[in-house]
């Protein structure tokens, strides 16, 4: 007879498992079409990490059915946060019309970009090996920005230097140059929330994003909910699993 444990660790496996294999022939079929404007490229690069992630927790869900533990539930937790996290950037999208959804994808690619200044150490560390001074793997980094971002970057002089920062959002909006700066969670959720079909599925998908965004943000309050026994927490994983299927519908077939 199954534990409580390993009961709930089989009702996530296969519920994530039925989806992953749902979205992977989703993106099977997307592969075969002719027409890929940028809006569906990017729905379905969030579908393929969504997919991702899912797959992994059914790793993780069958080693912990074996050892009938629930060690592994905070990760879980974690990757079904990004997972809710990604279908709400896919229903924000989908709110979008192309142009718009061109222009909100250049400001996400942006972002990136602006982080680059903060990441410097990472590339150095990955490229030690060459033997090169630390002002040189500098410019040569510097350089990569200016050649694979320049559509992002704007140009000034500092320090009597020509230097490079990224662009504001505004700057990459020619339809709503008024908006916010940032992109937002909550304003991508208020966005959706305009369809009134679709609003009561993304507020149940951002509940869940609330509540295991706890195991992201650590406290002790949360941390401590995230290791609790199945039953004893605040939370049913297979009820979040059909909350994320009931919104990658609105965006796929699965």
């Amino acid at each position: 007879m199954l534990s409580e444990t390993q009961t709930a660790w089989v009702q996530i496996a296969r519920r994530s498992n039925s989806l992953a294999q749902g979205l992977y022939e989703a993106m099977l079929a997307f592969c075969s079409q002719k027409r890929k404007g940028q809006k569906r490229k990017a729905e379905m690069s969030l579908v393929r990490r969504i997919h991702s992630n899912l797959k992994a927790i059914v790793v993780l869900s069958s080693v912990s059915y074996k050892s009938d533990a629930i060690f592994f539930k905070f990760p879980v937790g974690i990757l079904l946060r990004n997972c809710m996290m990604d279908t709400i950037y896919a229903l924000y999208l989908r709110s979008l019309s192309a142009k718009e959804a061109e222009e909100e994808i250049k400001v996400l690619n942006k972002d990136y970009v602006k982080s680059f200044s903060d990441r410097f150490d990472v590339y150095k560390d990955r490229t030690h090996f060459a033997g090169l001074s630390e002002e040189t793997l500098e410019h040569i980094y510097q350089l990569s920005v200016e050649d694979n971002f320049i559509q992002y970057l704007d140009w000034e002089v500092k320090d009597n230097q020509l230097t490079t920062k990224a662009m504001k959002s505004k700057d990459l909006r020619t339809i709503h140059n008024d908006w916010p700066e940032n992109i937002t969670i909550n304003r991508m959720v208020e966005r959706v929330k305009q369809n009134p079909r679709k609003a009561p599925i993304v507020t149940r998908i951002n509940s869940y994003y609330k509540y295991f965004s706890q195991y992201e943000h650590f406290s002790e309050y949360a941390y401590g909910d995230s290791l609790a026994p199945f039953g004893s927490d605040n939370v049913s994983f297979p009820a979040a699993l059909d909350a994320l299927r009931n919104g990658l519908r609105q965006i796929v077939k699965c």
